[in-house]
């Protein structure tokens, strides 16, 4: 799993990883939201 943020995207390789990655992948895009409030409009772009 990899988080391309100028996408705003994140891929997983395995469906496996989605259980296993799914708290680490809330928490960075929770993080990456409250960083980026100022352009939290273009995260759902």
């Amino acid at each position: 799993m990899y988080v391309d943020w100028e996408s705003q995207n994140i891929i997983v390789d395995k469906v496996e990883d989605i259980e296993n990655t799914l708290p680490i992948k809330t928490a960075m895009v929770t993080a990456r939201m409250l960083y980026c409030l100022p352009c939290f409009p273009t995260v759902w772009a």
